[in-house]
């Protein structure tokens, strides 16, 4: 008996948990629409109305984190997204003329809203003063890794926090960042190939694309055009803020550390005596990118290839993670890196 209950107690895959989450959110999807509708047949329709409110708000959030949080593990206070989630659904599933219980919920969410914003930015400042008072980071600062500590601190660890963290840290090297400067014993890997009159183009082309499409959208659909805009947008402050993170995220040699970030695409800690060869790239490396594990150079810029004597893990857009036994990474001064490769690790091979 024992054996069949743990069984029946043991979590489903989590594909399988999604699906049955979904299953059963359509079905009171369904199922409380049909009751709005039929509410004027019954001698309380009021009633009947804020009785499907609530099963779609209240409900179905405790549902979806019974559902999904053991599985993945969500905390108690991610019942708060979800029920802001919850209450767009309400919205779709209640008919036109019955948002008179809706609108109530709407007015007691404000005021979650407002803690809720205050909760996460307080976790935020928090994690951004840990961050910044850790040892292990040398006096070094890395706007990445400070608002992905604050986010995990703040929504505890997982994709979402990852996400977040992300697209924060887009808007910092774009829009904010005015006063940070680059370390002054960094290796810049921007310098020496015209990655600046790269990205001049490439915002130039963007600008004149974001005005061609949506003057073509509009004569279609005027929202249609806006979205497309600010896709454009946004992609335009992703090639400006990786620009800027280029600049002022150099690769650093630190405590036997090398701590690369390239742009707002991958960073990673490769300790020093963890290289074994440094060579120039072979024919094949050249012409295919997954003839190594990850290639960290820009565009016409000279890489050499680093062989590990065991993994690092890199972590990349989105939480993104990737395995590295062979680097390769190109910089303006790759001799510099070679003396300290070679000072750190005499057994380093450089050819």
């Amino acid at each position: 008996m024992d054996t069949l209950g743990a069984k029946a107690l043991a979590p489903l895959p989590r594909r399988l948990t999604v699906a049955l989450c979904g299953v059963m959110l359509t079905a009171i999807f369904l199922v409380d629409r049909q009751a709005v509708l039929a509410a004027s047949l019954t001698s309380h329709p009021a009633l009947v109305e804020a009785a499907a409110t609530w099963d779609l708000t209240v409900g179905s959030s405790l549902l979806s984190w019974w559902v999904l949080g053991r599985d993945f593990r969500w905390p108690v206070w991610s019942l708060v997204p979800l029920f802001f989630a919850s209450l767009a659904l309400a919205a779709m599933a209640l008919p036109e003329g019955h948002h008179g219980a809706l609108r109530v919920a709407h007015l007691a969410a404000a005021p979650l809203e407002l803690l809720t914003l205050a909760f996460l930015v307080r976790k935020v400042l928090l994690g951004r003063r840990s961050f910044r008072s850790d040892p292990a980071r040398d006096g070094t600062w890395d706007a990445q890794a400070a608002l992905q500590q604050a986010f995990a601190e703040a929504l505890g660890p997982g994709r979402v926090a990852e996400v977040m963290a992300y697209e924060m840290s887009v808007l910092y090297y774009a829009l904010g960042a005015r006063h940070a400067t680059a370390p002054d014993d960094g290796l810049t890997y921007h310098r020496r190939n015209s990655y600046g009159a790269i990205v001049f183009a490439l915002l130039l082309a963007t600008a004149v694309e974001v005005a061609a499409v949506h003057f073509l959208a509009s004569l279609w659909s005027h929202r249609l055009a806006w979205i497309l805009s600010g896709l454009g947008i946004y992609g335009a402050l992703w090639i400006w803020g990786d620009w800027r993170a280029c600049r002022l995220r150099p690769v650093t040699i630190r405590n036997g550390i090398l701590r690369v970030g390239f742009g707002l695409r991958w960073r990673l800690d490769v300790p020093l005596d963890a290289v074994r060869i440094v060579r120039p790239p072979t024919a094949e490396e050249k012409a295919n990118r997954r003839a190594v594990d990850l290639r960290l150079a820009l565009p016409g810029a000279p890489w050499k290839v680093l062989e590990l004597d065991r993994p690092v893990r890199a972590e990349g857009i989105y939480g993104l993670r990737r395995t590295v036994r062979r680097l390769g990474l190109g910089l303006d001064e790759p001799g510099r890196l070679e003396a300290a490769l070679a000072e750190a690790n005499p057994d380093t091979e450089s050819r």
